[in-house]
């Protein structure tokens, strides 16, 4: 029987209410409350295995990562399993579940749901805002009609969110359908753009601030033809950005 959760964090609040009613099973812990000893000693032997070859930060990041996915399965009443990892690097889950995780060098979340064909699969990404982009990482995730709609000297938040909401896409997205995409092949509506803009002209990096996006596909994907459009929700913590494609 596996070890009891440790207090998960009380952070990005918004986001963790969205899930009150939902299917989908939502966990946030912050790496500093769970000692790297403790969550390495959770990890399944397969799952160790992974971890071997990484460095002593992302090993903690990734056992936290795992801790959270399993206690995500046992609150799912799924089977559990060794949680290994795809081609990309994405986890591969028990039959009948999707999902993903995410973590910075602070806080590591999961995000999974009972797969069902007429609901779309969940995704989420967390970045650490000070990260940042640079000018040219930043042109380099835009498609062609986004290069019309966002500033080059956007504020690196808005950068952020809109990286990070590209991610939770391909999160969702790539298992499911198991084909690479990039950057290019879905962008930020228009009107989403101008409120993303207009909110974040003159926001103070940090500030508590969330709102809602929506990304279109700019080719079709499995099931997903182009033009199918997904509804990214953001909410920024203290430093950090999460964002969460819901599934509709």
């Amino acid at each position: 029987m596996r070890e009891p959760l440790p207090a998960l964090s009380s952070a990005f609040p918004e986001t963790r209410a969205l899930f009150e009613e939902r299917s989908c099973v939502f966990l946030l812990a912050d790496l500093a409350a769970i000692p790297q000893e403790e969550a390495l000693a959770a990890l399944l032997p397969e799952e160790r295995a992974i971890s071997d070859s990484m460095a002593i930060a992302r090993r903690h990041e990734f056992a936290v990562g795992r801790m959270l996915a399993h206690a995500a399965l046992a609150r799912l009443s799924a089977r559990d399993a060794p949680i290994l990892r795809g081609e990309r690097g994405e986890p591969l889950w028990p039959e009948g579940i999707v999902g993903s995780i995410a973590h910075t060098k602070q806080k590591a979340a999961a995000l999974l749901a009972a797969r069902r064909p007429d609901i779309s699969p969940p995704g989420i990404d967390l970045e650490h805002i000070a990260r940042g982009l640079s000018d040219p990482a930043w042109e380099h995730i835009l498609s062609p009609s986004e290069e019309q709609f966002f500033s080059r000297s956007a504020a690196q938040a808005l950068r952020m969110i809109v990286f990070s909401c590209k991610e939770s896409l391909y999160k969702a997205l790539y298992p499911v359908c198991g084909e690479y995409f990039g950057f290019h092949d879905a962008g930020v509506s228009q009107e989403s753009a101008a409120l993303l803009q207009a909110r974040f002209s003159d926001a103070a990096q940090g500030a508590q601030q969330s709102g809602w996006l929506t990304l279109t596909l700019h080719r079709a994907l499995c099931a997903f033809p182009s033009g199918s459009a997904f509804s990214c929700h953001y909410e920024i913590d203290d430093e950090d950005v999460l964002t969460v494609l819901m599934p509709k």
